[in-house]
């Protein structure tokens, strides 16, 4: 009998350079480690009208290249690589939404892991949300990355602010 080999785990994440960014691929990783083997396609995105763009002037495919060494090279600082994980660097010329779901379905995802900047009102509006149209449209699961911010989300939003934790549970979390 031959042993079928099992099919990896495939996580697509979009990367911007950007603190989110950073977090979105980190998270990838975290669910990588959850697998006994598991690929992670990161995409950086140049968008032709406001996105990435390592050199000035026009976005070509020569710049793509640069970008993929750019985002290559960030990776090779990230300490937290899976071991049972294999890393595919992808940039495209286009808008981060449709790229994203592109590669998604290309590869055959699992997962989709995206950061988010956590803009709202009038800013969320004229900017857009990557993270909210890869939700709307994925077809498979999307995970919203963002760092943790508890306090900072607190001040923004004090009518939702928890009650104190109970000294019971204090306890309870000290053991």
């Amino acid at each position: 009998m031959s042993e079928t080999k099992k099919r990896p785990y495939i996580i697509v994440v979009g990367f911007d350079l950007s603190e989110q960014g950073f977090v979105a691929v980190h998270q990838a990783f975290d669910v990588a480690r959850r697998h006994n083997t598991a690929a992670v396609h990161v995409l950086a995105v140049m968008d032709k009208q406001k996105g990435l763009r390592p050199s000035k002037g026009k976005v070509s495919y020569e710049t793509a290249e640069q970008l993929q060494n750019v985002v290559g090279a960030e990776l090779d600082k990230a300490e937290d690589t899976p071991e049972n994980t294999e890393i595919f660097l992808h940039a495209r010329i286009g808008t981060p939404t449709k790229e994203l779901l592109n590669l998604a379905v290309e590869s055959d995802a699992d997962l989709i892991v995206v950061g988010t900047h956590g803009r709202t009102g009038v800013t969320r509006m004229l900017l857009g949300s990557v993270a909210e149209r890869v939700v709307r449209y994925a077809t498979c699961p999307v995970l919203v990355a963002r760092g943790v911010y508890h306090d900072a989300a607190m001040e923004d939003a004090p009518e939702f602010a928890p009650e104190p934790p109970c000294p019971d549970c204090l306890a309870k979390r000290e053991e």
